[in-house]
């Protein structure tokens, strides 16, 4: 049986990647997908959180300041993608 729908299944999952209106941006002549510049945005976010807990001396007053930046960042990451990209 999965002998039999294994393609199948293969060829459906990749028949979405060929959506013409999917969120891409022409960056130096090549297509980037439009989640890794949120991504991106978001680890400079977390980076920048875990900064200002640094600074601020916030490091000692959460418990788990990983999870805390971590949040900011996918917070921030979905945020701009909703803000750009949502419908």
């Amino acid at each position: 049986m999965r002998r039999k729908f294994g393609p199948l299944l293969a060829t459906s999952m990749l028949a979405a990647c060929s959506d013409d209106r999917a969120p891409t941006m022409s960056w130096f002549g090549a297509y980037f997908p439009a989640w890794l510049l949120c991504a991106l945005i978001g680890v400079v976010a977390s980076v920048l959180a875990r900064v200002a807990l640094g600074l601020f001396g916030g490091i000692v007053q959460f418990p788990q300041p990983l999870l805390f930046c971590s949040a900011c960042g996918v917070i921030t990451g979905c945020t701009i993608w909703l803000m750009g990209f949502g419908h």
